[in-house]
């Protein structure tokens, strides 16, 4: 229990003030999903989110999605499978029509990533790596910085006092230091 609330308040210290775009890392409490580009505005998306919710109701999720835009500002595509290549699987199943894997659909809402997770066959069990699919449908925020952005931030932070005439030595201090500025901003307001 007390790795779950550490991974969580790592999530929390991750998440950004937002971002532009898509693609990168998203996290929620149970995990995080990392989108990246591909071909003609699609998407891969990797999950691997983790669910606690006390005794041994664990529920793990590791899987890839391949996401091409669809309407209404959605990115929607199948689950990547692989094939069940194991020895116990009964000749008569290799026979029968496969079932349709889940799939998932993507968009931004605000400040957030939502993804729904849909199974149109109930009775399907394609994933070795997922004993949930369901816990993917969530919302889920931006973390750390644009990883495709390649301009440096040159926002510069002042403190709520005059900086060109300090009046004590923590007035320099906190001149002098972005985080200190940041923190006399907010507690100033």
């Amino acid at each position: 229990f007390a790795e779950t609330l550490r991974r969580r308040a790592a999530a929390l210290e991750a998440i950004a003030s937002g971002r532009p775009g898509i693609a990168g890392t998203w996290v929620n409490a149970f995990g995080s999903i990392t989108l990246t580009p591909a071909d003609s505005g699609a998407y891969r998306l990797a999950a691997d989110l983790r669910g606690d919710y006390g005794g041994d109701r664990r529920r793990t999720c590791q899987l890839t999605a391949d996401l091409k835009p669809a309407g209404g500002g959605w990115l929607a595509g199948p689950v990547v499978t692989e094939a069940d290549t194991s020895s116990n699987k009964a000749k008569t199943d290799a026979a029968a029509a496969p079932a349709k894997p889940p799939s998932l659909k993507l968009r931004r809402q605000g400040e957030t990533l939502r993804i729904v997770g849909t199974i149109d066959d109930e009775g399907w069990d394609g994933f070795n790596d997922c004993s949930s699919m369901w816990q993917v449908t969530g919302s889920y925020f931006a973390a750390g910085k644009d990883a495709a952005s390649d301009k440096a931030d040159t926002t510069f932070v002042t403190p709520t006092f005059d900086c060109t005439k300090p009046e004590t030595a923590t007035d320099e201090e906190i001149c002098a230091d972005p985080d200190l500025a940041g923190n006399d901003q907010r507690l100033n307001r």
